[in-house]
């Protein structure tokens, strides 16, 4: 570590100190803001920002990508260490979004771009009986 880089990164490092800091810097771009140490120090800083699903679908499909490259995951663990980093320190989903996504759901209208299943039908379970 360079004697520049002790100022600007809150975490150890390692491999996944830098992937993480990497990772942060990553988030708050996709929303337009420069990440520092000073933001995520303080409580409830993933609370003030907010982006659509598709920039966290975005997102997400991005870390896992970065981590399969730069950690060396199997898709399933990079898959999994992105949806726990979401949910721990990923920013907030736009309100508004979701009302629609709700409101939709409730008038039996799906999300654009999902297919539909039909409901299955339990057929009826006959047994041929053989008698002797």
């Amino acid at each position: 570590m360079k004697k520049d880089e002790k100022a600007t990164t809150i975490f150890a490092p390692t491999k996944i100190g830098r992937f993480t800091q990497h990772v942060l810097e990553k988030m708050f771009e996709a929303v337009g803001r420069v990440w520092s140490p000073e933001i995520t120090g303080t409580p409830g800083w993933f609370m003030k920002t907010s982006w659509t699903t598709e920039q966290a679908e975005s997102f997400r499909d991005w870390m896992v990508k970065e981590g399969m490259r730069r950690m060396r995951w199997r898709k399933s663990r990079a898959l999994k260490e992105a949806q726990w980093f979401l949910f721990d320190c990923g920013w907030t989903t736009d309100r508004k979004e979701s009302a629609e996504d709700e409101t939709n759901v409730k008038h039996g209208q799906q999300k654009t771009g999902t297919a539909s299943k039909a409901p299955r039908k339990n057929p009826k379970r006959t047994r041929s009986r053989t008698t002797k």
